[in-house]
């Protein structure tokens, strides 16, 4: 029994070689393949003469379930906040704020370039994802829109800016910042502008 054990394992062990040296082999031309193991995902690749074995897959896959689980947790609660408004009578708006990643900027300035490294240096991968987040919650708010809930989308608000308006991260705005956003929102408060730009 135990002799069938070695030549099992020493059976294994060749096959993971044969394999590895046929990666090794197809990753000077850059090929990969996905496979399951366990109901994950895993990618096999091999590139520059390099094997690489990793979940990378399973991780775009999770960010897309999280941004979607995002968007609807987004719009659950803002129906409930609508909801409660209308149940006192009193109005309601939702208002996507300004984002550092909340849009293309035309102009460059050192608050970008700031909030960037400080983002980058205290949470790595967020200003990966927060685009695409951004672009989620903008979605959601088509959807309640759509319901008849009043949201005001300020995300592209400084797109146009030429000096500093971001702080220390990627929404805390300063004192001009702030009083834009207060200023668009008093506008439509008071039916100055339409509520939905």
């Amino acid at each position: 029994m135990k002799r069938h054990l070695v030549n099992l394992r020493m059976a294994l062990a060749l096959l993971l070689c044969v394999g590895s040296l046929a990666l090794w082999v197809c990753g000077l031309r850059g090929r990969s393949a996905e496979v399951s193991v366990r109901g994950r995902v895993w990618e096999v690749a091999a590139r520059d003469g390099r094997l690489w074995f990793t979940d990378a897959p399973l991780i775009e896959l999770d960010k897309q379930k999280l941004l979607a689980e995002t968007a609807r947790i987004y719009e659950e609660n803002q129906r409930a906040m609508a909801k409660l408004a209308a149940g006192v009578g009193a109005k309601f708006l939702t208002v996507l704020e300004p984002n550092r990643y909340g849009t293309q900027y035309t102009h460059g300035s050192t608050d970008l370039d700031f909030v960037a490294r400080e983002t980058d240096g205290h949470m790595p991968g967020l200003s990966g994802i927060l685009p695409q987040g951004l672009r989620a919650l903008g979605d959601a708010q088509a959807k309640l829109r759509a319901e008849g809930i009043e949201t005001l989308d300020l995300s592209a608000v400084f797109k146009d800016k030429t000096g500093n308006i971001f702080t220390t991260s990627t929404a805390h705005l300063n004192a001009e910042g702030s009083r834009v956003v207060a200023e668009r929102i008093a506008q439509v408060i008071l039916g100055q502008i339409p509520v939905s730009q």
